[in-house]
């Protein structure tokens, strides 16, 4: 079983073939080439790591969660790393990693570490203190800078998974775990006024600094015939990056863009959350606003494109990591066409 590398082909043309054959769709193929390359070089941690990401993809967490945890092979420590085993009052250091919504996320791990006896401590983004802190009280959020004592062992964020022997089965998915602040939440109703029909919010665009933003960011103007639904309010929470589409819409809908007053302050997505407690529903690209929208409970509709990052698996339409999630996926790459019809086909339901 697998492909025999020419030895002619460097690992490094090797690795680059298997991802061009993951990105179209082509996953035998690049199985086949991450374990060839592994035949010959057993510690090569991009193989493992993308090997890892597919078998995921595939609902194979199994022996998905080991190779995953290659992402981070040869990365320092300070402390000793955590093996999943009984912690008896010991102190362990969580470290945020990746994206806002990666922790936002493996965050839901926490009840597994106490269950083994740890005290948590979570090191998270700059500005997700205050958010985060709402998951429980009794444990300590730290930001970069922070200072911390009594902690005896860590672990990256994103290995509790592989740690707490995750199947798709076993995914812990009680919602909301994070939570609007009250006080923001009543303030946010009142600016936002008496409901004239049903209220959506809406995010267009993921971080173009990341890999392949474009493959997942949807320009706001293709929207315009899901605002033309009748009695929906639609409501901007795009920060940064895409606002600057806004001016586009030009009063062709009824939209109301709160970007600039989400991301104004220091403590990122407390706003935001706010907000979200307050719509019926939240439309998003696969961006943090996802992730956050499903850990406070709120209705989440999640376009993806054909290619999908791991997490969503493949052809579901919903999540085991939120249940208050459904997928809109592309039928072909690269084109949106399909999953707004059948968003406008439910929004007229």
């Amino acid at each position: 079983m697998g492909v025999v590398l020419d030895q002619s082909m460097t690992l490094a043309d090797a690795l680059e073939s298997a991802s061009t054959h993951h990105l179209q769709g082509r996953y035998a193929d690049a199985m086949a080439l991450y374990e060839a390359v592994l035949e010959r070089e057993p510690d090569n941690a991009q193989a493992r790591m993308n090997l890892g990401m597919l078998l995921l993809l595939h609902g194979n967490f199994e022996d998905g969660w080991p190779a995953f945890k290659w992402r981070r092979h040869a990365q320092p420590n300070q402390l000793p790393l955590w093996d999943g085993s009984e912690l008896n009052g010991k102190g362990v250091l969580i470290r945020g990693e990746q994206g806002a919504g990666d922790n936002i996320q493996f965050l839901r791990y926490l009840p597994f570490v106490a269950a083994r006896g740890g005290r948590a401590s979570v090191l998270t983004l700059p500005g997700m203190k205050r958010l985060l802190g709402s998951m429980d009280s009794g444990i300590e959020i730290l930001e970069p800078g922070d200072q911390a004592s009594d902690l005896h062992v860590e672990v990256p964020v994103m290995d509790l998974p592989g740690l707490a022997g995750t199947s798709i089965d076993s995914i812990p998915a009680p919602v909301p775990y994070l939570y609007a602040e009250p006080a923001l939440q009543e303030a946010w109703e009142g600016r936002l006024g008496p409901a004239a029909g049903r209220r959506i919010g809406l995010c267009w665009q993921g971080n173009p600094e990341k890999p392949r933003d474009e493959l997942r960011s949807i320009a706001l103007n293709r929207f315009l015939p899901l605002f033309a639904r009748p009695g929906i309010q639609w409501f901007g929470l795009q920060v940064g990056a895409g606002e600057d589409q806004v001016p586009e819409l030009d009063g062709n809908a009824d939209f109301t863009h709160l970007g600039p007053h989400l991301g104004a302050g220091p403590d990122k997505f407390i706003e935001a959350a706010a907000v979200i407690a307050t719509l019926d529903l939240v439309i998003t690209v696969d961006t943090a606003i996802a992730h956050l929208a499903g850990a406070l409970g709120r209705p989440v509709w999640i376009l993806l494109p054909k290619i999908p990052d791991w997490r969503w698996l493949l052809e579901r339409q919903d999540s085991p990591w939120y249940p208050t999630a459904r997928l809109f996926r592309q039928v072909t790459a690269g084109d949106w066409n399909a999953p707004l019809d059948a968003m406008a086909d439910e929004l007229n339901a």
